[in-house]
């Protein structure tokens, strides 16, 4: 193949002499990095061809000294900025590898909430009903109650008094006390819907005689009014649908401790009605200095009237790729033991908030956080 050839599909426009992609309908152009032009030269030259990691690690990356894992990595950040611009750029094929998409998605409403979006908007999702019941195979069963006006809680959480709680209007409030865990979800709701969001787990390493003073602490009141509404179109033809948050951890007995994360959830429908599951979660965290991102590729059931995704680890396909090093091992609360996978299952369960954001909650970690719908 001669790089320096110019690769045109239907949606793309792919030069490699200048390191650019340009969508054909709008001429936007996107920048790419060489690693990024070599990976879809690759998949693009060859569109009906699926490769493996390591066929795409041993063309694609001449510095050996990196792990195959960066194809992980590249391929997800190539997936995170073309779907800014409603591209579906990279297909996984289940156990198999990677070929190239070029699939044009609408923007959403995505699939995911539209099968079941017409049923709860009959009930005003969960503004009406104080509770959501989700019951599933092998899952715990939970639901999200509605305790008061503006405060919802996992019936899975330990008790909180909430008369206690120094709450604003405007406001809608998501709690979950576990073991070792508190989660803090807030959203700023006018108009129907959440405007902006903020998400907070606090690490319990000491025993905590008054949670609801620690609540407090933690509560925003600075969250910002969304001027620039989702425009709700037609659902993604292909099923797939993609979530992301952005999560803060404190400890109730480190006071210096602090760390921040990006999750990023992909959902791609499979032929078997499964869906194939990239998730990646970026790091920043006391004691490391740098960031460093946890990579993992799941197959995942999920049932659309439950709103309950298993999560299925079935081939360990997971991987840590570092951009820095560790400065003091006694301050790390997440890296890397937090993501060790002892169980081969999971369940997230989905409580639908409105239109774009979902509460999220996961069994393995006992944490919930509100996501957003991106694209």
């Amino acid at each position: 193949m001669n790089k320096k050839e110019i690769v045109k599909t239907q949606n793309l426009t792919i030069d490699y002499s200048s390191l650019t992609v340009v969508i054909n309908s709008t001429k936007e152009e996107i920048k790419i990095s060489l690693n990024e032009a070599n990976l879809l030269f690759l998949l693009y030259s060859n569109p009906n061809r699926i490769y493996t990691k390591d066929e795409i690690y041993t063309q694609c990356w001449e510095d050996g000294s990196v792990a195959n894992s960066v194809v992980t990595q590249t391929i997800s950040l190539l997936r995170k900025k073309f779907l800014t611009h409603n591209i579906s750029i990279i297909d996984t094929i289940k156990n198999k590898g990677y070929k190239s998409g070029d699939r044009l998605l609408a923007k959403p409403i995505k699939k995911f909430y539209f099968l079941f979006f017409s049923v709860l908007i009959l009930v005003s999702l969960f503004l009406i009903f104080p509770i959501f019941k989700q019951v599933a195979p092998n899952s715990i069963t939970q639901n999200l109650n509605k305790v008061s006006d503006n405060i919802y809680m996992l019936s899975t959480s330990k008790p909180i008094d909430i008369t206690k709680l120094n709450i604003q209007p405007n406001y809608l409030y998501f709690l979950h006390l576990g073991e070792d865990k508190l989660s803090l979800s807030q959203c700023l709701f006018i108009e129907h819907k959440c405007n902006d969001v903020t998400n907070k787990i606090i690490f319990l390493e000491t025993n905590e005689d008054n949670v609801e003073t620690l609540i407090n602490q933690n509560l925003t009141s600075d969250l910002e009014q969304d001027n620039n509404p989702i425009i709700q179109k037609d659902s993604d033809q292909d099923g797939n649908f993609n979530l992301h948050t952005n999560v803060q951890f404190t400890s109730n007995d480190d006071k210096d401790y602090i760390a921040f994360a990006t999750y990023n959830f992909y959902f791609n429908l499979q032929e078997d009605k499964s869906y194939d599951l990239d998730m990646s979660i970026n790091i920043s965290e006391t004691g490391y200095n740098g960031k460093y991102t946890y990579f993992s590729d799941f197959k995942a059931q999920f049932d659309k009237d439950t709103l309950i995704s298993n999560v299925i680890n079935e081939d360990e396909q997971s991987s840590l790729i570092q951009h820095g090093h560790i400065e003091d091992q006694t301050k790390l609360k997440m890296f890397p033991k937090t993501f060790k996978n002892d169980n081969k299952y999971n369940y997230l369960h989905f409580y639908i908030i409105d239109k774009g954001f979902s509460l999220t909650y996961s069994e393995q970690q006992d944490i919930s956080f509100i996501v957003k719908e991106f694209y």
